[in-house]
C-alpha cells in the first residue's frame, strides 16, 4: 500500500492506494500517530479512491484512528471518508461501517 499526505495543521487528506488488510494495516497506523502526534484541531479526510480492498484488520485501524480522535467530542477533530469504492463501499455497509463513519 502507498500513503500520500498532504495538507496543513488543520486539514490532511490521506490518500490510499492498494489494499488495506493485514500487511498494509500497520502503515496506515503509523501514519495517523504521526499525523495525531502534534495536532490540536483537525479535520482528517480518508480518500479511499484508489482501494480495491479492506480487511478487518484495516476497519480495526479505522476504529481505533476514530477513537485516537475523538470524533464526536465538542467538535475538536473529525474524520471522513471519501471516494469508497463498490466492493469496499459492501463492506462498509455489510459492517455498519457506512453508519459509523461520515462518508463523502
Amino acid at each position: 500500500m502507498n500513503i500520500n499526505v498532504s495538507g496543513d495543521e488543520g486539514r490532511v487528506l490521506v490518500e490510499l492506494h492498494g489494499r488495506l488488510d493485514t500487511n498494509s494495516s500497520p502503515e496506515l497506523q503509523m501514519t495517523a500517530d504521526e499525523i495525531l502526534k502534534n495536532s490540536g484541531k483537525i479535520e482528517m479526510t480518508i480518500d479511499f479512491e484508489s482501494v480495491d480492498f479492506v480487511s478487518s484488520a484495516g476497519l480495526r485501524v479505522l476504529l481505533m484512528l476514530q477513537k485516537k480522535l475523538g470524533v464526536g467530542q465538542e467538535g475538536q477533530r473529525t474524520l471522513s471518508i471519501k471516494n469508497l469504492s463498490g466492493a469496499v463501499r459492501e463492506v462498509f455497509d455489510m459492517t455498519g461501517f457506512s453508519s459509523i463513519f461520515k462518508i463523502i
